[in-house]
């Protein structure tokens, strides 16, 4: 874990600061909490995010996502007013999320901590949209 916040979060974060641009990324990966909170500590804008249908142990209620608690905690402790979160994130069930089920999910996300909903796509072409 060392090694890759040596190699790539304090090298990405301070080229952001060198460049005039805040750092954001999500500090989650696996083994899922090996060194998560030292990540989100790093950037200026720590991330979490949020997936609709994502049917983790066969289940498809709304759930929370554990490192969106830890992108808050690392923001609170150092101090950061914003935590992000990558929001409404969906691969299953596309085209089905209904306006209460994402305004759950947005409620439960903005519990865990997160105030800044970064909208990750929209699968939803316009109505002149031509492919």
């Amino acid at each position: 874990m060392e090694l890759f916040q040596e190699r790539f979060v304090y090298p990405f974060h301070n080229w952001c600061k060198a460049n005039g641009t805040q750092s954001r990324y999500q500090a989650y990966g696996h083994p899922w909490l090996m060194g998560m909170l030292d990540g989100y500590m790093v950037p200026d804008i720590p991330e979490g995010d949020t997936w609709l249908f994502n049917n983790w142990m066969g289940l498809d209620e709304i759930r929370y996502a554990v490192w969106n608690k830890y992108a808050s905690s690392g923001a609170h402790l150092t101090g950061k007013p914003l935590i992000g979160c990558e929001a409404m994130t969906n691969t299953k069930g596309v085209f089905s999320a209904t306006l209460e089920y994402i305004k759950q999910a947005g409620d439960l996300t903005f519990i865990t901590g997160c105030n800044h909903f970064v909208l990750h796509g929209f699968n939803y072409p316009g109505p002149k949209t031509t492919f």
